[in-house]
């Protein structure tokens, strides 16, 4: 009788994996592929880029996630889609996962110096993506647009602040107010001279933080009282940070960590707060300046949602508590978003940093994941919807995130997928975050 039930168990247990991959099969091929001939912004490639242009018309913003910040052939698909949706006028905004200060202050200078400044502006450029535009030409032709006004370029995070944008504000602090300078602030503005940006912070402690907080708080007082507002809010991002840098040394408990977080998962459960903050600026500029349509290039852990149906998510990724961009964009507002994210099944992957090679070649794809499915396809790099009634109801494998291949209503959590079949590092020095 054991034998029997053993025997319908396993019976059972093999039909249902038949069915799944039967299910899995079907849909892979129901998907509809759009292909693109290359990522090159050099000459006149026509592409069709009917659909991304239909999905903002149903949609206010159009999220592009890289699995990492150090995938050459993403950024460059990334660009050539922006570039197509410039160039058609279907888009008004283009928001980066960078920092908000060093964007209004590279933005302030190209409105007062134009096509002459376009160079210079580069000692302000802290984060990846930016750095990456200036080596492939993208930045080029992008700051020429928005000289031109046809186009906005906005940051909406509050890390990797140059040190030369927070230098400035501290400078032009104290030349305005000299009663900032004191012994008991002499740490605090040695401090905000030298920003550690992705540095673990474990000995900010809360009585530094505090007197930091203070010492920003009495400037924007300051510019308050002269109605300088947007000062407020330079210095409102500078204590934004500040807020974050202290909060990511604590663990879930409030205390205090003394040595840094050896994995990613246990550094995630605060990355919530700059999640918020990042939302609350896009959200924020989405409401005072006329932004149209909008794409937004950010990782696929801040781009997702519905991250609670993601399998194993927390042994991996994050913990499931944590809610990303993506999940609290969808509960602050009723702001229309699609999210893609972007895939591959070979090559390589990463960067030089200072002249040595951090590069690792991409994971074999699992059998019967959609990135096996995709490499079998003809075409080097296309874009598929996810959004059908069949895809959100099956799970199925993908690694959108350069980590592992985890089960997942995929078609709930990211509603479309561009994938590149081998992809290439950066191929310049960068710091990568």
């Amino acid at each position: 009788m054991l034998k029997k039930t053993v025997i319908f168990i396993l019976l059972c247990f093999f039909i249902s994996v038949h069915v799944a991959m039967a299910q899995q099969s079907i849909l892979f091929d129901s998907l509809t592929i759009y292909p693109f001939k290359t990522l090159s912004l050099k000459g006149n490639v026509f592409h069709d880029f009917k659909p991304f242009e239909n999905l903002l018309k149903n949609n206010d913003l159009l999220i592009l996630s890289e699995g990492g910040h150090a995938d050459g052939a993403t950024y460059d698909a990334q660009c050539m889609i922006i570039k197509g949706l410039i160039d058609l006028g279907k888009i008004q905004t283009v928001y980066t996962e960078s920092s908000w200060l060093n964007i209004e202050k590279i933005n302030s200078i190209l409105k007062k110096y134009g096509k002459d400044s376009v160079k210079a502006v580069e000692k302000y450029m802290s984060s990846v993506e930016l750095v990456y535009w200036t080596h492939n030409g993208f930045w080029y032709y992008l700051a020429d647009k928005i000289i031109d006004n046809k186009v906005r370029l906005v940051g909406i995070d509050i890390e990797t602040t140059s040190e030369l944008v927070t230098k400035e504000l501290l400078s032009e602090a104290i030349k305005e107010d000299s009663s900032l300078v004191t012994d008991e602030y002499k740490e605090v503005m040695a401090d905000l001279a030298n920003p550690l940006n992705w540095i673990y912070d474990v000995n900010y402690s809360e009585t530094f933080y505090r007197k930091s907080s203070l010492f920003i708080e009495r400037i924007m007082h300051r510019y308050s009282k002269v109605a300088d507002f947007y000062k407020v809010k330079q210095w409102q991002r500078i204590l934004d940070y500040q807020n974050f840098r202290y909060h990511r040394n604590l663990d879930s408990s409030g205390n205090r960590v003394l040595n840094p977080f050896d994995d990613w998962v246990k550094e995630t459960y605060f990355n919530s707060i700059r999640d918020s903050i990042m939302c609350d600026i896009l959200l924020e500029d989405q409401a005072l300046k006329n932004s149209g349509k909008a794409v937004l290039l950010i990782a696929s852990y801040h781009a997702m949602r519905n991250s609670e149906l993601v399998e194993k998510l927390d042994k991996f990724i994050k913990y499931n508590f944590v809610k990303t961009f993506g999940e609290i964009l969808n509960r602050k507002s009723n702001l229309k978003f699609y999210n893609i994210c972007f895939v591959t099944s070979s090559g390589i992957r990463g960067a030089k940093q200072f002249s040595k090679k951090h590069y690792t070649n991409v994971k074999k794809p699992k059998k019967g994941s959609l990135e096996e499915y995709f490499s079998r396809q003809e075409a080097a790099y296309f874009f598929t919807d996810l959004q059908q009634s069949s895809t959100k109801e099956i799970k199925f494998l993908m690694n959108p995130f350069n980590k592992n291949y985890l089960y997942a209503n995929w078609g709930k959590v990211f509603s479309g997928v561009f994938f590149i079949k081998e992809m290439y590092p950066q191929d310049f020095d960068a710091i990568v975050y």
